[in-house]
């Protein structure tokens, strides 16, 4: 694992700044500039003050991003529609409970969740003893939380109760993610990934292969998943088994998110600047992404052919990889 404080006051780790909240070592730029792949790029969202840690898919023309506060924006226009307000430090994570309502978790070491509609806060989950970095709902009863106290906490949405602490990871919990089936996976900074049934609260497998730690993960069906990690490498996983199906290699420094774009691809972000796309199957890239002049810290997809970016630039960006396949490396 590596050297990051879990005191961290900033889902963007790196150098810390003269008030104390750690950045990245990358400094902001004074205005964003286009990359070489520009052709598939759609359109840039622009509003946030700060870095966008989290981006996620709220419908098919609605979308949420997370800074210091939380934005809804829509897809076709390009239009800010709301700004919610309410936790007190960054906003880490974003997780979508249904078309009204979204979780958020944040350094402030709170949980919470959201109407869409109206920018209500509807509840705040508190038992973490340290920042939330990662939220992820089951269903529209259960979410599941993660941070840098190591821990990992089963609730209950409509009371706001902790059902459970799951207990097993040694350091900082960075991703959570759904798998069906009453059954989730967490990773983080001891490099592990781990599966667990929320039924009996037994680990039921630990996936060992990541060099450092684990920013991401990205359900590709019931049986498989995508982590992304600081060994700057993608790994396909079957649950089946603890060791990896197939790593991609091609980022050339940390990888900060994963997010599927079908049953067959998937894609990536990271401190290279660039975003990937990946053919599952074949381990070939096929298409790298570059106009954000900084760290990709979140992306999603929107459809098979569409997908999202937000960045330590503080802006989102709305890509189309069908514009210009054929030029794409």
């Amino acid at each position: 694992p590596s050297e990051q404080s879990s005191k961290a006051k900033s889902c963007s780790v790196g150098a810390e700044s003269n008030n104390g909240v750690p950045q990245s070592t990358t400094a902001a730029p004074t205005a964003p500039a286009e990359g070489k792949d520009s052709a598939c790029l759609v359109r840039t969202f622009s509003g946030h003050m700060r870095v966008v840690n989290y981006v996620a898919l709220l419908d098919s023309d609605r979308f949420l991003s997370a800074s210091k506060t939380i934005k809804s924006w829509k897809i076709s226009t390009g239009e800010c529609l709301r700004t919610f307000h309410g936790h007190e430090f960054e906003v880490c994570a974003i997780a979508v409970v249904d078309e009204n309502r979204f979780l958020s978790g944040s350094v402030d070491k709170t949980a919470k969740l959201w109407c869409a509609a109206t920018g209500r806060c509807i509840r705040t989950f508190l038992g973490h003893r340290e920042p939330v970095f990662c939220v992820t709902a089951l269903d529209e009863e259960r979410m599941v939380s993660g941070g840098a106290d190591n821990a990992v906490k089963l609730w209950n949405i409509p009371s706001g109760n902790c059902i459970r602490t799951y207990s097993g990871h040694t350091d900082e919990v960075w991703a959570v993610a759904s798998m069906g089936g009453g059954r989730f996976l967490s990773a983080g900074m001891d490099e592990t990934i781990k599966l667990w049934d929320t039924t009996s609260g037994d680990c039921l497998r630990t996936f060992e292969g990541h060099k450092d730690t684990v920013y991401s993960l990205a359900t590709i069906d019931i049986e498989r998943f995508v982590s992304g990690s600081r060994d700057n490498s993608l790994m396909l996983w079957d649950i089946s088994d603890s060791k990896p199906q197939r790593t991609f290699l091609g980022h050339s420094d940390w990888i900060r998110s994963v997010a599927r774009m079908s049953k067959g691809s998937c894609i990536s972000g990271g401190e290279d600047k660039s975003i990937k796309q990946w053919d599952l199957n074949t381990g070939e890239c096929k298409g790298t992404f570059r106009g954000h002049p900084n760290c990709v810290y979140c992306v999603t997809a929107v459809d098979e052919k569409r997908f999202l970016s937000g960045s330590f630039d503080r802006t989102i960006k709305l890509w189309d990889v069908s514009k210009n396949e054929a030029k794409i490396e």
